[in-house]
Order: structure tokens, then C-alpha cells, then sequence
């Protein structure tokens, strides 16, 4: 889930002023399906991450935004972790942070 919503926080940050986020975009950038990112959209609200409005989409909440924000921090941490103690190039990083 944390990764859907670290997606959802960049999603709505590239879009500026519009903070709402499609549940097919969201699809579309983590590579599954449209019913997929339903089912784990339905549990993030339930969560109190995400307020979802029929045919606008759906938004962080600052829960939603704080939990997005930290998992992107933790993911960073990761990979600078792997370049500078693990000797990794920034390359090849971003998977095996996204593993850790």
C-alpha cells in the first residue's frame, strides 16, 4: 500500500493544481490493472489515506500525504545506503531499495 500511495503523492504533485488521481492513471504507473488499484484504493480509504470522489478520482489525505512522504524517505535512505556503503551505482539501485 505504500507504494501506491508514494505513486499517488507524485502523481498529484506532477499534475499541480489538480489533487485528485485516477484510479487508471495510478494503474497505468504501477504497471496493474484498473480493478487492482480499486481494491487497494478501497482499503487506503478505509485507512483514512485517501478520499475518493465518483468520476473525479481520488486524493491524499495529510495522513494519506505524511505515510506517502515517509515511504518515499525510507526508499531514498535506501539507495543512498546501497551507493555509498554497499558501493551499488545510482543505476542500479532503485529495485533492489524498493526490496529492502
Amino acid at each position: 500500500q505504500q507504494e501506491y500511495l508514494a505513486e499517488a503523492y507524485r502523481i498529484a504533485h506532477y499534475q499541480g493544481d489538480n489533487p485528485y488521481i485516477t484510479t487508471s492513471a495510478l494503474a497505468e504507473r504501477m504497471n496493474v490493472s484498473a480493478p487492482a488499484v480499486a481494491a487497494v484504493v478501497e482499503r487506503l480509504k478505509r485507512g483514512g489515506y485517501v478520499e475518493h470522489e465518483p468520476y473525479r478520482g481520488m486524493r491524499l489525505t495529510p495522513k494519506g500525504e505524511r505515510e506517502a512522504l515517509l515511504s518515499i524517505r525510507r526508499h531514498r535512505l535506501a539507495e543512498a545506503f546501497l551507493v555509498k556503503v554497499m558501493g551499488f551505482g545510482w543505476h542500479e539501485v532503485h529495485e533492489e531499495a524498493d526490496a529492502i
